[in-house]
């Protein structure tokens, strides 16, 4: 009878693997399980990254559609892009005009005379403009 109890016990342990023989939860399950979650949360958030893309696609083609009969200006679309694409520059520099030119492939000339085109102000004037004004 004890041979027989234990054996029952045995194939009991064999048959829930996810639980150590004195009934606790086994580590490498949960470690899993852990795994399993965090390789879907990962997915998750490079589905959301995509979506951001396609939201902005939409919105793109959106205005395309709207303006139909116009189209879109190409002059003003380059004109928006430099814009952005400057200010993201002189924000990584730390409004430092030399540092933004060469983050960007330009002579530092060449990017003073685009911001003085495009009445872009470095980040630590406007500050100090502020500062001084007392306005915010």
């Amino acid at each position: 009878m004890i041979r027989e109890i234990g054996n029952w016990k045995q194939r009991e342990t064999h048959l829930t693997p996810n639980v150590k023989p004195n009934g606790a939860p086994n580590e490498d399950s949960w470690n899993s399980k852990i795994d399993s979650l965090r390789a879907s949360i990962l997915a998750l958030l490079e589905e959301v990254e995509d979506l951001k893309v396609i939201r902005k696609e939409v919105e793109v083609f959106r205005k395309i559609t709207a303006n139909d009969e116009q189209g879109i200006d190409f002059y003003d679309e380059v004109r928006r892009f430099e814009i952005d694409l400057i200010r993201c520059a002189l924000d990584q520099a730390g409004g430092h005009q030399a540092r933004a030119a060469r983050l960007l492939g330009l002579k530092a000339t060449t990017l003073s005379l685009k911001m003085k085109r495009y009445g872009i102000v470095p980040l630590f004037i406007s500050e100090t403009v502020k500062d001084l004004t007392g306005s915010d």
